[in-house]
């Protein structure tokens, strides 16, 4: 038999096999029947791919949780009638362009545009209502959660650090502030499975950059 690529076979016969130090084995029924092992041990470099796979599919299915759970609290609201509450809805869409910058398939382009839109007039209705620094940020929350899915943040970084800080100055604290900074790395954590090294790069900047800005803000303003 063909051992997988990056694995080594160790021999079947062997029902103690001996492994050097560090190696992790996997036995397996022979094909024939015979009741016989195989042992297949990773080698380094396939061992970290296998570690990051893994991780990979730990971070997409707790997105795809979060959005589900999000998108059914947003949806039960519309459907008692009451008015759309930014919070379920723009974690919904969170993990919804999240998931998709890792490549899996999800809504539309239009479908995510109209529901941004959406959660922005949630968040802009609910600060008129009551002007309070977080409904503030919802609103500044959608225009970024916009950038990030077109693929250009980087374009808007000043812009969107200028919004969060006028919140700041207008209803906020340092320390709200700090939570705004703290929040965009939720955001800046499952960009490290993005495929296209230089799209990654662009996002991960951008956002560095923007959550540096506002720590500085908020130490200088404190």
């Amino acid at each position: 038999s063909v051992a997988p690529t990056g694995f080594r076979l160790l021999p079947a016969e062997s029902q103690v096999p001996r492994t050097t130090e560090g190696d992790r084995t996997i036995p397996a029924e022979s094909p024939d029947g015979t009741g016989e092992l195989a042992m297949f041990v990773p080698s380094g470099g396939v061992a970290v791919r296998v570690e990051a796979d893994r991780r990979r599919r730990e971070k997409e299915n707790a997105l795809a949780a979060m959005r589900d759970a999000y998108r059914e609290a947003h949806e039960l609201r519309i459907k008692a009638g009451e008015q759309a509450d930014p919070y379920p809805l723009l974690n919904s869409l969170t993990a919804e362009i999240l998931l998709q910058l890792l490549g899996k398939k999800g809504e539309s382009a239009q479908t995510l545009k109209e529901k941004l839109a959406q959660a922005e007039s949630a968040a802009m209705d609910r600060d008129r209502q009551n002007p309070n620094f977080w409904a503030l940020v919802a609103s500044v929350d959608s225009t970024l959660l916009r950038h990030l899915a077109r693929g250009n943040l980087h374009d808007h970084v000043k812009e969107l650090v200028d919004s969060y800080i006028a919140a700041r100055k207008r209803d906020g604290s340092p320390k709200e502030l700090l939570s705004v900074a703290e929040q965009l790395e939720f955001l800046s954590d499952p960009l490290v499975f993005v495929r296209e090294p230089a799209k990654k790069k662009r996002l991960q900047s951008a956002l560095a950059k923007i959550r540096q800005e506002l720590v500085k803000s908020a130490q200088t303003s404190s």
